[in-house]
């Protein structure tokens, strides 16, 4: 592996932590000169780090459920590793960054984020219940999967925040949803579908190892 990508893998997440942390003041310290649409583009920013860290460290293993779920023969590195993971993640924090930066509360980054928040809400409950189903002998009787809690007590109520505010009020417009929906499938194909397509690999190095390989799925791997 490139010494320089080996480096990154090491200190990505306290960099996402750091850019969330400021983001955390910012948002309390001008507070008063947001409107709610950039408010709320802000908290699902800052819930998007939380996730990840509860994704890849507290408690760790959504690697593992995410390539267990596409039938991995060799679930700690294929199809999703290390480097195609952080170029998800961490690519999705530079994504919501520039949008706050050049957008602001732009109606229609709300609705990108609202179908954002859906989309890890749905998500994160289907792994769940295939998870629960795939370990049910091993004493797996809840749906949560890493992930699932920052999903539920950040992201769902983030979205009934943005459907009040684009639905309830009318704030948001047709071609607001047009656009939002348009930049939403061109960031799950640029962050996910793309890297995976170029970088997954059987024999990838940055593989998930140690505690973090099964995370909280190691209590039912034995």
């Amino acid at each position: 592996m490139n010494k320089a990508v080996e480096a990154w893998l090491k200190i990505w997440l306290y960099v996402m932590a750091a850019a969330g942390a400021l983001l955390l003041i910012i948002l309390a310290a001008y507070w008063t000169s947001f409107d709610w649409i950039a408010r709320l583009i802000f908290m699902t920013t800052i819930v998007l780090v939380l996730h990840v860290w509860e994704e890849w460290r507290y408690p760790a293993g959504f690697a593992f459920m995410y390539n267990t779920i596409f039938n991995s023969e060799r679930p700690d590195r294929y199809p999703m590793n290390q480097l195609t993971d952080m170029i998800t993640n961490f690519g999705a924090l530079l994504v919501f960054c520039g949008g706050l930066i050049l957008f602001g509360g732009a109606v229609w980054i709300g609705t990108a984020m609202f179908l954002f928040c859906l989309m890890e809400v749905f998500g994160h409950t289907a792994f769940g219940i295939k998870m629960k189903n795939k370990f049910r002998d091993k004493g797996k009787r809840t749906v949560y999967n890493p992930g699932y809690a920052t999903t539920m007590l950040g992201f769902l109520p983030i979205a009934a925040g943005f459907w009040y505010w684009l639905i309830a009020n009318g704030m948001a417009t047709l071609v607001d949803w047009l656009i939002g929906l348009g930049v939403s499938i061109l960031v799950f194909l640029a962050l996910i579908v793309l890297p995976e397509a170029l970088l997954r690999d059987e024999d990838s190095p940055c593989a998930f190892t140690g505690k973090y390989e099964f995370g909280y799925f190691k209590k039912f791997m034995d």
